[in-house]
């Protein structure tokens, strides 16, 4: 009875130590090693995000128009002062253009830090925004 007790305590005392451990584990992505950035680029709704994880790079790129006068318009989105493209896009029928792209889909992604600034150039105008942890 005493030794069916002390059993019972101690898996209740595993079981709280083991929940904090497996939240904390799922948080960091398994190993910690991933990196997320994000920005909005002002003057326009757009969204970067770059996401590094060891040798893996992802950068995705969302841009809504609240006008259709780009519609068809092919653009491209820079980082670091255009010195890298990221990729090209056509603004499509509903006003929208994405760039998705992974090093694991065999594409090639720049490697961008903290500070990175993402500039998209449309009709005439340029609108950016810097890469900060999200």
């Amino acid at each position: 009875m005493i030794t069916t007790r002390i059993f019972c305590l101690l898996a209740l005392a595993v079981a709280f130590v083991a929940i904090p451990a497996q939240s904390n584990f799922a948080q960091s992505g398994g190993d910690g090693d991933r990196v997320r950035m994000a920005t909005s680029l002002s003057g326009v709704k757009a969204v970067a995000r770059y996401e590094e994880r060891g040798s893996r790079r992802k950068f995705n790129f969302q841009l809504e128009l609240g006008t259709p006068g780009q519609v068809g318009t092919v653009t491209a989105v820079a980082a670091n002062g255009a010195t890298v493209t990221m990729g090209t896009f056509t603004v499509n029928s509903l006003r929208r253009g994405i760039i998705d792209i992974d090093t694991t889909e065999g594409n090639s992604v720049a490697d961008l830090n903290v500070g990175s600034k993402i500039t998209l150039s449309i009709g005439g105008n340029s609108y950016s925004g810097t890469l900060s942890i999200r």
